[in-house]
């Protein structure tokens, strides 16, 4: 098996039997009563910038009046420019504005660790508690936490910066933002459905256990570029299921943790076990619904999850000297689009080339398998049963051809009758079609051409064509000045019962051209 990967905003996890739900048991009343009181106002937030002559920041700030709880997120805080001391104000909309009632100072004097105090609404300092973020010391820098006693519900929030501490006598303001509303929020409502977690296997072998590690994180998230994602600190209780399936049954589930605390407790995790059935040989996809509180959201491994195989020891059968190829398309900034050909070259009964970008056949044995879905491959081949495997995993059958397994459990499909063949030394041809940013490009067979733009001049070309060197053939393109030389790979395919040229690449990426 490969390593596992953590996904940002998906959650898998899985429930005894598949459509059922495992709920995590309530907390008992001892523990509801030494839990934190998630309730007087629940959790609120607000993101604003507090801004003065020399700039501005913006700082989302979270207050839970149930737990006493306030979280300040001042993303880098300037405070060359705006100041050593950010005063943020929570309190009650009125008449007056914001009546503020708890006061948090923020002293940012320390860039790399900020620290904040708690003030009553006349300024008097009352006791908190610091509460650190875990992990990454960066975190230090955009956010600070507090612990207070638990205080009535706010609905709005005020912010200024100053040169001094005390509420009751600050100074002057040097940055400020007048009040804006406190708005509630869950933990559904920002960037996915934190706090849960998944890792889900990159892989999954046949008949196999499909082993998805879930869990809930303590990392607070953070926006692109931008300061810490306001959420609930905690929950009480969490509840998942999987979306019914014929590709797995339910085997074990790990015990969810309850009465969290994201603030102050270890993240979890458990392993998840959903049995493959044996009928799965491609790829199989695991969702679900999970609910927080009472909150559902759903989740889903990112994408399919390809289904490996054994290697077989009674096929036998060879494609050597088969190249099947189809279209693609790709950029760089020198050259904008411009088409290429991924193709399977077959190099003998054991070994397969896979070219990204084909420009020839290639001529060195295979001697390891790559890493990469492009390079050197084992493949094998049965003929009687027409089955075809790639390294692990199953080619799919198709009407005249093959789906191919590619990265993360895809398929790109191959026609059998999709071929190349070689140029040969003087050969003309009929042919016409469209180049790179609909440039025309006309091969006639009596050797002369007609190219619009088809190699960087704006203008038309014409002149003379014809194939030369033996192995290593050459497009020569005659025109007046230099002559323009190219090696030249043809492709053929069935069209109206005939086998017919459909595209020409050269070794330039301009002088690329595709019938239909």
């Amino acid at each position: 098996m490969m390593p596992r990967r953590f996904l940002p905003v998906v959650l898998a996890a899985c429930a005894a039997s598949l459509g059922a739900t495992l709920v995590a048991g309530m907390p008992t009343a001892d523990a509801a009563r030494s839990a934190p009181a998630r309730v007087a106002g629940g959790t609120v937030t607000a993101t604003f910038e507090v801004s003065g002559a020399t700039g501005g920041r913006d700082v989302t700030v979270t207050a839970e009046p149930g737990t006493g709880r306030i979280q300040v997120s001042p993303y880098y805080w300037n405070n060359s420019g705006g100041g050593r001391y950010l005063h943020v104000g929570f309190g009650t909309s009125g008449g007056n504005g914001c009546s503020v009632q708890r006061w948090v100072v923020v002293d940012t004097s320390d860039p790399a660790d900020l620290t904040a105090a708690a003030f009553a609404s006349d300024g008097t300092a009352l006791p908190a508690t610091d509460l650190p973020l875990s992990g990454s010391a960066e975190w230090d820098q955009i956010d600070v936490r507090i612990e207070t006693a638990p205080f009535d519900a706010v609905d709005c929030v005020k912010a200024a910066s100053h040169a001094s501490a005390d509420p009751a006598d600050p100074g002057a303001a040097i940055w400020s933002h007048k009040a804006v509303p406190l708005v509630a929020v869950g933990f559904n409502d920002r960037n996915g459905i934190f706090p849960a977690t998944v890792a889900c296997p990159r892989e999954v072998p046949a008949g196999g256990s499909l082993d998805i590690a879930v869990g809930y994180s303590t990392d607070p998230g953070t926006y692109p570029g931008a300061g810490i994602i306001p959420r609930p600190s905690g929950f009480d209780s969490l509840a998942f299921t999987v979306d019914p399936s014929d590709a797995f049954s339910g085997a074990s589930v790990p015990e969810p943790a309850t009465d969290v605390d994201l603030w102050t407790d270890e993240p979890w995790t458990g392993e998840l076990s959903l049995q493959l059935d044996p009928s799965q040989l491609y790829f199989v996809r695991a969702s679900g619904t999970v609910t927080i509180d009472g909150v559902p959201a759903a989740w889903g491994c990112s994408g399919r999850i390809p289904v490996t195989v054994p290697v077989p020891t009674d096929w036998v059968g060879s494609l050597a000297g088969k190249a099947w190829w189809v279209r693609g398309s790709a950029s760089n900034s020198g050259v904008g689009d411009f088409n290429l050909h991924r193709v399977y070259q077959f190099l003998d009964d054991e070994w397969v080339y896979v070219h990204d970008e084909y420009a020839g056949p290639r001529t060195e044995p295979c001697t390891k398998v790559s890493k990469d879905m492009t390079g050197c491959h084992r493949y094998y081949y049965d003929a009687d049963s027409d089955r075809l495997q790639i390294d692990d995993r199953l080619a799919r059958t198709r009407d005249g051809g093959w789906g191919m397994p590619t990265y993360g459990g895809r398929y790109e499909n191959y026609s059998t009758d999709h071929v190349i063949r070689p140029v040969t030394t003087g050969q003309r041809l009929a042919y016409s079609g469209q180049g790179r940013h609909g440039v025309a490009l006309t091969l006639r067979r009596d050797g002369t051409y007609t190219c619009h733009y088809c190699i960087g001049a704006a203008r038309t070309s014409s002149g003379r064509y014809r194939f030369v060197g033996g192995d290593a053939q050459e497009l020569v393109l005659r025109q007046p000045g230099t002559d323009f030389r190219s090696g030249v790979e043809l492709y053929y395919a069935p069209r109206d019962g005939r086998t017919r040229l459909y595209d020409i690449d050269t070794g330039l990426r301009t002088l690329r051209v595709q019938r239909w």
